[in-house]
């Protein structure tokens, strides 16, 4: 093999492995956009209108959220949606019977599509705004990717 044979060879094995690279790199880029365009995005919302109250639950990101759990802590202890519906002793505790319009709550493995919007909670609060409860919720994504959004009402 000349040397100029050899060169050609040593080039071409650079530019092969280059584009090798650069093949890998772009393999893990389209994976993470695939990720990242799926992805939910749970937010809550606390809306006060007229004599009423509500704490709101969306999905703003592109992909579905599938719920793991659905917890919402009282005075210390975590009320599960799987017992049970979860918001009657926070009814019960807190003086409201008679005084929420809606309760809503969510079964392991519920759906949440993009753009959707669930009233968890509407009542008349009378004296106090704060209920001095905690919700928790755990999804995935469709890649099982697992997240957990936590606030205090």
């Amino acid at each position: 093999m000349s040397k100029n044979e050899r060169l050609q060879s040593t080039i071409a094995i650079f530019i092969a492995t280059i584009a090798l690279m650069i093949s890998v790199w772009q393999g893990c880029e389209q994976r993470r956009h695939n990720r990242l365009s799926v992805r939910p995005l749970l937010g809550f919302e606390t809306i006060s209108h007229n004599d009423t109250r509500s704490i709101k639950l969306m999905n703003s990101g592109l992909g579905p959220a599938v719920i793991e759990s659905f917890q919402i802590g009282l005075d210390g202890k975590q009320l599960d949606a799987e017992s049970g519906n979860p918001w009657r002793p926070v009814i019960d505790a807190r003086n409201l019977r008679g005084k929420y319009s809606a309760m809503y709550y969510f079964a392991e493995a519920s759906i949440i599509k993009p753009e959707e919007t669930y009233s968890l909670l509407t009542w008349t609060p009378g004296d106090t705004l704060a209920l001095g409860i905690t919700i928790s919720i755990r999804y995935q994504s469709l890649y099982e990717e697992d997240y957990t959004i936590t606030e205090s009402f």
